[in-house]
C-alpha cells in the first residue's frame, strides 16, 4: 500500500524533541473528552514522549471537535 501524502498544513514540521515528522505522533488522553494524556512517536525504536494537559472548563464548541477511538 503506498503511502499517501498528508495534506494538512504544517505536515512536513519536525518534531522539535526527534527530529521525526510531527504529524505522525498519537496524540493519546484520557477523560471524556479526554482533558490530559500524552503524545509519542511512532518511530519504531524513538523514545520521544511529552505530556499534554487542557482546561477541564473548555467550551463544549471544543469539546465537539474531539473524536474518541473506539476501546
Amino acid at each position: 500500500m503506498a503511502d499517501i501524502p498528508d495534506e494538512t498544513p504544517g505536515a512536513d514540521q519536525l518534531c522539535e524533541q526527534c527530529g521525526h515528522l510531527f504529524n505522525p505522533h498519537r496524540l493519546l488522553g484520557y477523560g471524556d473528552p479526554p482533558t490530559e494524556g500524552w503524545m509519542e512517536c511512532p518511530v519504531e525504536g524513538c523514545k520521544c514522549r511529552m505530556t499534554w494537559s487542557m482546561d477541564p472548563n473548555v467550551s463544549d464548541k471544543i469539546k465537539a471537535t474531539f473524536k474518541l477511538l473506539p476501546e
